[in-house]
C-alpha cells in the first residue's frame, strides 16, 4: 500500500555533537576474551572489549564499546532534529489540492561524556569483582581502567535499516537497507513524503494510545576481534552440512505431497523442534543457540579439537565465540521488542521502546548457506591469534523518539500550503553516506548547476560547489531558493553535477541535465569504498614451500581499470589481510588472480577470475595435488609468471593494452548494471 514511504532517503552528516573521538585512524585490535557487559541507569546495555595485547594473552584495561544509546540528534539550541509535518491545501483533491505529511529525523549513536563517565565507573566495579573471581583478570588493574571510545566498525559492511511489519518492503519487512554511520556522534537520517492515507496511518500510531509504532530503525554492524592462541583447531565441515540440507529438501518434497498444509521450514535439516510444542520452528532464539550448535557438533558439521589440558574457562569461551561465528555464517539475526510479560526487562527498563534489545533470534539465510557450501571445509588454526569478524545490532522504535518531541512545535505541526510563504521553493542538495571518506581520499569538490525555465520572465540559473571545507563548516547539505513568480509549474527544474577528482580531471566530462523536484537532490558519489578480505591457510602454504601468496585485484574506478595487490606472508603469522579500494558505484564485478611465490619453482601465476561486486571475500584455494604432481599445470603457471610485466601506470591505472575486465566479466553479464 505504501508507494512513497519505500522511497526513503538516507543521509548522514559528518559532525559529532558530543565531540566524541574515535579510533578510526589507528585500528585497535580487540581481545575476544576480554569482553564485559554493563547496564546503565538509562536502560542502555553497553558491551565493552579490551584492547588485545599482541605479545602475550594477558588482559589490557583499555576498553572500547560497541554501538549503544541510539537517539535523536539535537541542534546547538537543544531542539531535537525530528520533523513530522502534516500538510493540506484549501482545494479538494479532485481540484488539484494535496494532503499528506513529511517525516524527517536524524539519529546518532554513542555515549555522551556523562554516560561514558557512568560506564567507566561501572566497568571498574565489575573488573574489581572479576579480578577476585576469574583468573584471567588476576593481573588487571581495575582503577586504571579506561573507556577510549567506540569499537572500529567495518566501513561499508555496517547497515542501516528501516523496518516495518505492514509497509511494503523488499525482504523481511525491510523497507530501507543502506550503509550505516561507523563513528559515534555521526548522524544518519530518514526522510519520506507520504500521501494522506499513509500520513493518517503513521499519525494514528504516533498519537493514539499505543506502546509501539510500525516503524523501527536498526543498525547492523560488523567488527573484528582477536581470538586466543591455543594448541588446536576448529573445523566447519560445510560439505556435511550441504548433505544434511539436501536430505531436508527431499524430505520436505515428500512431506508436501502427503500434507499440503505442512509449512516449509529452514531448520528442518537439523531436525530442530520446540521443547514446548514438539513442532518444527522457523526461528531459533538466542538463548537456545547452543542446542543448535551441539546438534552441529553431533553431526560432525563442527569439529572442535582443542588441547584437553587447556583451562576449561578458556576452552568454553572459545567454543562460545565460534558458536556465534557459525550462526552468523549461515543465518540472519533479527531483534524483536521484549514481550509484555518480560518482567526482568521491565525492571531494568520501564520504557520498552528504549535501550538495547537482547531478544535475538536466527533464521537461515539461503545465500549465506550456498556461499559456505562452495567452500567445502573451513579450518580455524588456533595456534595463531586469528582476527574474526563478528556481527551485532542495535534497534529502536520510532515511537520512543516521537514521545520526546510530540509537544514541541518545532518538531510536530500542521501547515496549510496556501500560505504565501510557500510561493518560494527551496532545493535541498544532500551528500550521500560515504562522502566524508571519499572527499578525504579521492575527490576535490562537486559542482551542482541548477536551472529553472519559466513560462514568463527570466530563467533562473545558479550553482553550488561543495568541497571538504564546505562540509566541515556547513555539513553535507546545501540549498538554493528560487521564486515562483508567474510560472505555471514552479516545482520542476533541471540540474547536473560534475566531480573534480584528485589529479585535476573531472567526471563525467560532459554531464547531462536531469529533472529534479522540490523534495531535493541526493548527490550520489560515483564511487564506493569496498574492503577486500584475502585469506589463506598458513599451514598449507608452509607445507607447500610457499612463503608468500598475493591476491591481484582489477576493478573499475571512473570507468578506468585499476590494479591493487594484497599480500599474505607465512612469516607474519597473519592468515587474513584486507585492503580498502574505491570502485564505480555501477560496477557489477571485479577480477582477481592468485600469485604464489614458491621457494624452488619461483612465481606461479593463476588465471584471472571474475567476482561479483557484492562479494568482498577471496580465499586462496590451492590445488595441492596439481602443484605436487601435474607438471603440465605447473609449466602453465610458470609461463604465465614469465609474462608478468609493468601493467600499470604510476597512478595505479592499467595500461590500455593490459586491461582484462572487459573479457573476464562477460560471465557476469556486463561491466555495468
Amino acid at each position: 500500500m505504501n508507494k512513497s514511504i519505500t522511497k526513503l532517503i538516507l543521509l548522514m552528516s559528518l559532525f559529532c555533537c558530543y565531540g566524541i573521538t574515535n579510533n578510526a585512524e589507528a585500528q585497535v585490535i580487540l581481545d575476544s576474551q576480554n569482553k564485559i557487559t554493563i547496564s546503565l541507569k538509562s536502560g542502555d546495555i553497553v558491551t565493552l572489549y579490551g584492547k588485545a595485547k599482541t605479545r602475550d594473552q594477558s588482559f589490557s584495561n583499555e576498553y572500547y564499546y560497541l554501538p549503544a544509546n541510539m537517539g535523536l540528534s539535537k541542534k546547538p539550541d537543544g531542539v531535537p532534529e525530528f520533523l513530522f509535518a502534516k500538510y493540506t491545501t484549501e482545494e479538494r483533491t479532485d481540484n488539484g489540492g494535496v494532503q499528506g505529511a513529511i517525516l524527517h529525523a536524524l539519529f546518532q549513536w554513542g555515549l555522551s561524556p556523562t554516560l561514558e563517565k557512568e560506564a567507566t565507573k561501572k566497568l571498574k566495579a565489575k573488573l574489581l569483582k572479576l579480578k577476585m573471581e576469574n583468573p584471567l583478570y588476576k593481573k588487571i588493574e581495575p582503577e586504571g581502567a579506561t573507556i577510549n571510545g567506540a569499537v572500529s566498525l567495518k566501513t561499508g559492511e555496517s547497515k542501516f535499516r528501516v523496518i516495518s511489519a505492514t509497509l511494503d518492503g523488499s525482504e523481511e519487512n525491510t523497507i530501507l537497507n543502506s550503509s550505516a554511520p561507523v563513528l559515534p556522534g555521526a548522524k544518519v537520517a530518514i526522510a519520506s513524503k507520504m500521501d494522506k492515507n499513509e500520513a493518517q496511518l503513521l499519525a494514528s500510531t504516533f498519537e493514539k494510545g499505543r506502546s509501539i509504532t510500525d516503524l523501527s530503525i536498526s543498525i547492523d554492524y560488523k567488527y573484528d576481534v582477536l581470538f586466543p592462541a591455543v594448541d588446536g583447531e576448529i573445523i566447519f565441515n560445510w560439505e556435511k552440512l550441504e548433505t544434511l540440507w539436501e536430505q531436508h529438501k527431499i524430505k520436505h518434497e515428500v512431506t508436501k505431497k502427503k500434507e499440503t498444509t505442512k509449512k516449509d521450514n529452514s531448520w528442518l535439516f537439523i531436525e530442530w523442534s520446540s521443547e514446548e510444542t514438539k513442532e518444527v520452528v522457523s526461528k531459533i532464539e538466542h538463548k537456545e543457540m547452543s542446542r543448535v550448535y551441539d546438534r552441529m557438533v553431533e553431526k560432525k558439521v563442527v569439529e572442535i579439537n582443542i588441547d584437553k589440558n587447556l583451562d576449561d574457562e578458556i576452552a568454553n569461551q572459545i567454543t562460545t565465540q565460534f558458536m556465534a561465528l557459525f550462526m552468523q555464517s549461515i543465518s540472519n539475526a533479527s531483534t524483536e521488542a521484549p514481550s509484555d510479560d518480560d518482567e526482568e526487562k521491565k525492571d531494568k527498563n520501564k520504557n520498552p521502546n528504549r535501550g538495547y534489545n537482547p531478544n535475538i533470534s536466527y533464521s537461515i539465510n539461503i545465500d549465506k548457506l550456498q556461499s559456505k557450501f562452495k567452500k567445502k571445509t573451513e579450518r580455524f588454526n588456533l595456534r595463531y591469534r586469528t582476527p574474526i569478524t563478528m556481527e551485532g545490532s542495535i534497534t529502536e522504535n520510532l515511537a520512543a523518539f516521537y514521545d520526546q518531541v510530540q509537544d514541541n512545535e518545532n518538531c510536530v505541526y500542521s501547515v496549510n500550503l496556501n500560505d504565501p510563504f510557500f510561493q518560494h521553493r527551496d532545493i535541498m542538495m544532500i551528500m550521500d553516506l560515504e562522502a566524508e571518506d571519499i572527499f578525504k581520499e579521492e575527490i576535490n569538490y562537486v559542482t551542482v548547476n541548477v536551472r529553472k525555465k519559466r513560462n514568463k520572465g527570466n530563467d533562473f540559473q545558479d550553482q553550488v560547489t561543495i568541497d571538504r571545507k564546505f562540509i566541515e563548516e556547513n555539513g553535507i547539505r546545501a540549498s538554493l531558493t528560487y521564486a515562483r513568480g508567474e510560472d505555471n509549474n514552479p516545482d520542476n527544474y533541471e540540474y547536473k553535477t560534475q566531480w573534480s577528482l584528485r589529479g585535476g580531471t573531472v567526471y563525467p566530462p560532459n554531464p547531462a541535465w536531469t529533472k529534479g523536484d522540490w523534495e531535493g537532490i541526493t548527490l550520489n558519489v560515483p564511487i564506493r569504498p569496498r574492503t577486500i578480505d584475502f585469506e589463506a591457510d598458513l599451514e598449507q602454504l608452509k607445507e607447500l614451500d610457499i612463503p608468500r601468496a598475493t591476491l591481484q585485484v582489477r576493478y573499475l574506478k571512473y570507468g578506468v581499470e585499476y590494479q591493487d595487490n594484497l599480500h599474505i606472508s607465512v612469516a607474519s603469522g597473519k592468515g587474513i589481510v584486507n585492503k580498502r579500494i574505491f570502485t564505480d558505484d555501477h560496477a557489477v564485478g571485479y577480477g582477481y588472480r592468485l600469485i604464489l611465490n614458491h621457494k624452488e619453482k619461483g612465481k606461479l601465476v593463476f588465471d584471472w577470475q571474475p567476482k561479483n561486486i557484492n562479494d568482498d571475500y577471496v580465499y586462496a584455494t590451492i590445488p595441492v595435488a596439481a602443484l605436487k604432481e601435474d607438471r603440465k599445470f605447473i609449466d602453465q603457471l610458470l609461463e604465465a609468471a614469465s609474462e608478468l610485466g609493468e601493467d600499470t601506470n604510476p597512478d595505479g591505472s592499467v595500461k590500455d593494452d593490459k586491461t582484462i575486465l572487459d573479457k573476464i566479466l562477460g560471465a557476469l553479464g556486463a561491466l555495468t548494471k
